[in-house]
């Protein structure tokens, strides 16, 4: 574990999947605060936000409209990570299902990538929710951390 500067972390995973986005015609943006900064191993950010990335791609290759946008802020000592994107959204009664391991919306998906966010965030002593975009009209899913003092 050590402290982490998310936007930087932020800033170099959506730079290096901006260009594979855009062959998609997928418009990718996001915006950090710069002095978020947490005890947690990088790889686990890193695959909380891949993953993420991952799910909203899959959710958008059928759309007309595709966007994600990623928020990371800080509000006193808790700690945002927002996904949102223009998909189709998740029904409220999947809102809990989609966690769990090998359950998936998509034709050739295993349905591992929101578990492995959940447990993740879990095991920082976090949360995760869904609720719907009112910016992009899909998922918003909302990770929340608490920052020790």
């Amino acid at each position: 574990k050590e402290d982490l500067n998310f936007g930087e972390v932020l800033n170099d995973i959506c730079r290096v999947y901006l260009g594979m986005l855009q062959e998609f015609r997928i418009e990718l943006s996001w915006n950090s605060q710069n002095e978020i900064s947490f005890s947690m191993r990088q790889i686990d950010l890193e695959s909380v936000i891949i993953n993420m990335i991952t799910n909203a791609f899959e959710q958008l290759k059928g759309s007309r409209r595709r966007v994600i946008y990623i928020q990371f802020r800080q509000e006193q000592e808790n700690i945002f990570l927002e996904f949102e994107d223009s998909g189709n959204g998740v029904s409220v009664d999947k809102r809990e299902e989609i966690f769990r391991a090998f359950v998936t919306t998509k034709e050739d998906g295993i349905g591992l990538g929101l578990n492995i966010v959940k447990d993740i965030v879990l095991s920082y002593g976090g949360t995760i929710s869904i609720s719907d975009s009112e910016r992009l009209g899909g998922a918003k899913f909302l990770i929340h951390f608490k920052k020790e003092n």
